[in-house]
């Protein structure tokens, strides 16, 4: 009863979009890059894209400049024009085979070894996010089902090893995000309703927290789905404020949910 008081108290303190207050949720989906873990480098995409696009032309005869525009065509068909009978990594596995003029099971298999051999170069700048195992740890204690919803543009052992990098992949998740079971990526509708279907839940009892406004916020909310956008700084204008609530680090979220 005094844990309900305080948590009242502190949901009128805090800024909130709609004015909502979160009750019945039962499942989370959180966003993994800028929200639980933290890449110290830059911009996280934009590094594994390189990486990538730099392995492509050590193994096909391809420069560095047209994998990554093979790369960059292949993540633009997933988050605007998926083809939903196919999973993301069969989709962007065909459009870059296609563009840079290499079979699919070629692709897959130069692929397989980048993430074994490559990615690992991400981890040298990624951390965790201050709070973040423990707030994950307090949602599977107060009985939450739980989902990694990052945005599915690598196959799933690039999402695994970011979670065990940052102590979070030990978690009986209702779902991880990845290219290989994931139909479409953020911010398309079809990526949040798959997610909610593998996890037994509906919008209304769902939150999705993250720190982008385009990818986690606008897209969720569009479904019905409660969001709660994690920012550091005061939202200024009012794209910023459609959440149902801001906090500013992922450690209140204890305090919300």
């Amino acid at each position: 009863m005094f844990h309900e008081l305080l948590k009242s108290i502190f949901l009128l303190s805090i800024t909130c979009g709609g004015g909502d207050v979160l009750l019945n949720v039962e499942t989370v989906l959180l966003d993994l890059d800028g929200t639980l873990g933290h890449f110290e480098k830059g911009d996280l995409g934009k590094f594994v894209a390189e990486l990538y696009a730099e392995w492509l032309s050590e193994h096909f005869s391809v420069s560095v400049k047209e994998a990554l525009e093979a790369i960059f065509a292949a993540v633009t068909k997933v988050k605007v024009n998926p083809t939903l009978e196919k999973t993301v990594a069969e989709q962007m596995l065909e459009t870059i085979a296609q563009k840079l003029r290499v079979t699919v099971s070629e692709l897959d298999i130069v692929t397989n070894k980048f993430y074994e051999e490559r990615f690992d170069l991400v981890r040298e700048g990624y951390v965790p996010v201050e709070g973040a195992e423990d707030v994950v740890e307090y949602l599977f204690k107060q009985g939450y089902k739980v989902a990694i919803a990052t945005d599915p543009i690598v196959k799933k052992i690039g999402v695994l090893k970011r979670l065990e990098w940052i102590h979070l992949h030990h978690y009986p998740y209702c779902f991880i995000a990845g290219a290989e079971v994931c139909r479409a990526a953020k911010p398309h509708s079809i990526y949040y309703l798959d997610i909610l279907e593998h996890c037994n839940s509906v919008p209304e009892k769902t939150v999705m927290v993250g720190d982008k406004i385009v990818n986690d916020i606008l897209p969720a909310k569009k479904l019905g789905i409660n969001t709660i956008y994690v920012s550091p700084k005061t939202p200024d204008s009012e794209e910023e404020k459609v959440a149902d609530l801001i906090i500013s680090s992922i450690r209140e979220l204890t305090k919300v949910l």
